[in-house]
């Protein structure tokens, strides 16, 4: 054998040995944490479900479950020995600090690990009654449908583990329960939907046959992006709208706010002071042409009541003009509310 064949050798026995269930690697440790769940007593199923896939990957789920036993040869026993306490350490390690005083102390990983099945794994009963009831009354009340689907998915997927598939040695069973149980989570799923969701809903459930949950799910949440496209839409108008409006509220003519009990002594208009007075300030634009030469015609003359054209005692919106008359032959001139003088008979 040349030296580089030997290296060949020595590599592919170097990988062997990484794959063997006595391979432990420079980072295993007894204080490891090879699983975030930890063992509160009620969640046992859920826990050993966590437990065993995580030995699976490091391939020594065969000391627990009985496949893996103890060689018989010395060399063989000491490594059996050293990865089997190494499992013992990672067992207790997730086992909630209240609970290990309740727990044997074993050298054996198997033999604890089926000290805990007998220990905890009796009450899943009343757990399994729970988790249909919770699954029976599951709607969406409002949540989206991501959130309304984990909270079903996480329920199905615990009662799985209580409850597990039967199978039979040709596997056939297996596929006709699993497409059942499949069909009953879709008619769970859709009966849990909102009122918004009853027209696809009821497409849905008229298709032969149904279709899978996985593909209920993701026509339900298009429906719902749809649906969320279109509210958006209309909130947006309901916004302009609203904005148009109150714009409209907020710049009201000043004319339509006006105190009634003040009177122009400019004008003798009612409604506005003299220093509002369009007459002195000029008028706006959004008033238009308007009452603007209704000084010749009359108006409404303040406290001396409605004016008469030419004989009546103000003007509408005008100034006073020179040569005023009254009734009874008397004339006076002035050019402002403050110059006026009462008519002498008192007829004005």
């Amino acid at each position: 054998m040349t030296g580089e064949q030997g290296t060949i050798v020595r590599a592919r026995a170097a990988e062997d040995a990484t794959l063997s269930p006595m391979y432990l690697h420079a980072s295993d440790g007894p204080g490891n944490l090879i699983t975030t769940v930890q063992l509160k007593g009620e969640n046992y199923e859920d826990w050993s479900k966590h437990m065993r896939n995580a030995l699976r990957t490091k391939r020594k789920l065969g000391f627990i479950d009985g496949t893996i036993t103890k060689p018989r040869t010395t060399k063989e026993v000491e490594q059996w020995e050293v990865v089997n306490s190494m499992l013992v350490a990672w067992i207790m390690n997730t086992i909630e600090p209240t609970l290990k005083s309740l727990v044997s102390m074993v050298e054996e990983a198997k033999v604890l690990w089926d000290d805990l099945k007998l220990q905890f794994s009796a009450g899943n009963g009343p757990r399994v009654s729970e988790l249909r009831a919770d699954l029976a009354n599951c709607r969406q009340q409002g949540d989206t449908v991501m959130v309304y689907f984990g909270k079903l998915k996480k329920m199905w997927d615990e009662l799985a583990v209580y409850k597990p598939i039967r199978s039979c040695k040709c596997g056939e069973m297996a596929v006709l329960l699993e497409a059942d149980r499949d069909e009953e989570r879709t008619n769970m799923f859709l009966n849990g939907l909102d009122a918004k969701f009853g027209t696809v809903r009821s497409t849905l459930n008229s298709l032969e046959p149904l279709p899978k949950l996985s593909q209920v799910y993701q026509r339900i949440v298009r429906e719902e992006r749809q649906l969320n496209m279109t509210r958006d839409k209309d909130d947006k108008v309901d916004d302009v709208g609203f904005a148009v409006s109150t714009g409209f509220r907020n710049h009201t003519p000043s004319y339509q706010e006006r105190e009634k009990d003040v009177t122009c002594t400019h004008c003798g208009k009612y409604g506005h002071a003299m220093s509002d007075c369009f007459q002195i300030k000029g008028y706006p634009e959004w008033w238009g042409e308007r009452g603007r030469n209704m000084a010749g015609r009359g108006g409404r003359g303040g406290r001396f009541g409605r004016g008469g054209g030419a004989v009546g005692s103000f003007a509408g919106r005008g100034s006073w003009r020179t040569g005023w008359s009254c009734q009874c032959g008397s004339s006076w001139t002035s050019n402002s509310y403050s110059g006026i003088k009462s008519c002498p008979e008192n007829r004005v």
